[in-house]
């Protein structure tokens, strides 16, 4: 938490420099993602970061200054549509978290408003796209990803595997286009999200005293309670053969179940933290919590049975 007489933001720097370092680096990002192709796209979990940091260190007209230089070498060196995409889905979150998190709102609500604020303009933009194609937002994204598999399955075929590998590779590719279909509007969420967490987390790390993000420390990151009932009820929905129930279910779990790994991430937080890991160990602990079976599960297993057990809390020991 941001003690209460410290100011959120120390005033001093060189607001043009900052401006100017943040959109090269922004412009950079995006350029890397535009050569790399699939292999790039991790690079959209830091396109957030520079124009927030830029608002963060000088104020919101710095940060809106940043978007827009960002926006306009967007345009110059790419698309008008491109440069739409950037601006819903990272340059208006940064603003938003710049704006919340300077008027002293906690980092998790900060991180939510933001997330609402950009899909609703994509919502807004796909609904639009639709509409002047006379056919409907599911429809868009369904052919989208339908294309995706598509190309993924010309460039296999062209690679010279072995019939049997193709063959398992696009089977898995089906299953995962299946669940993209059913569960879109629920990854949107999570993906967005994702985007935002990362910018928050760099925000803390660059602060360096010079701002402050207020906020629970991620340690003691707890979800509201009554969340659980919401994710039990989605699991039974799952079970109701009407569609629409299992739609709704479906989404709803594709966006509880990465909040509780979340939780169940600041679990494990709290415990390296108190038994004074090592930064490396912390590291390699947080790779292998996401990348091994099935730790993943359990991590968010953990974040669920909170509610019940409270981990961190102190225990008194009796004799």
């Amino acid at each position: 938490m941001v003690n209460a007489v410290q100011p959120l933001v120390r005033p001093g720097g060189n607001s043009f420099v900052t401006v100017l370092i943040s959109s090269l680096i922004a412009v950079g990002l995006l350029l890397s993602t535009a050569y790399l192709g699939p292999m790039g796209a991790l690079l959209h979990l830091l396109l957030v970061a520079p124009a927030a940091y830029a608002g963060m260190r000088h104020g919101l007209i710095a940060g809106l200054f940043t978007v827009l230089v960002i926006a306009g070498m967007q345009l110059a060196l790419s698309t008008p549509v491109s440069m739409v995409l950037y601006l819903f889905q990272f340059g208006v979150p940064a603003l938003v978290l710049v704006f919340s998190l300077r008027r002293g709102t906690g980092w998790p609500v900060a991180t939510l408003q933001a997330v609402v604020a950009s899909l609703g303009l994509l919502a807004a933009l796909g609904l639009w796209y639709a509409g002047s194609h006379e056919t409907t937002l599911t429809a868009v994204v369904q052919g989208y990803i339908d294309h995706e598999i598509s190309q993924a399955q010309a460039v296999y075929d062209q690679a010279g595997m072995d019939a049997a590998q193709v063959e398992e590779i696009m089977a898995f590719l089906e299953r995962s286009a299946r669940f993209l279909r059913q569960a879109f509007v629920g990854i949107a969420i999570v993906a967005l999200s994702v985007v935002d967490l990362v910018a928050v987390m760099l925000l803390s790390h660059m602060g360096r005293g010079n701002y402050y993000v207020p906020g629970t420390a991620f340690r003691h990151f707890k979800l509201n309670e009554w969340l659980v009932w919401l994710l039990i009820v989605a699991g039974f929905g799952l079970l109701v053969p009407a569609d629409a129930v299992k739609w709704s279910a479906l989404n709803l779990l594709t966006v509880l179940l990465p909040l509780y790994f979340l939780q169940g991430a600041a679990i494990v937080t709290y415990f390296l933290k108190k038994k004074a890991f090592s930064t490396l160990s912390q590291v390699f602990t947080y790779v292998i919590m996401l990348a091994v079976n099935p730790l993943p599960a359990i991590v968010t297993a953990l974040g669920v049975f909170d509610l019940w057990f409270d981990f961190r809390k102190p225990r008194v020991k009796t004799t």
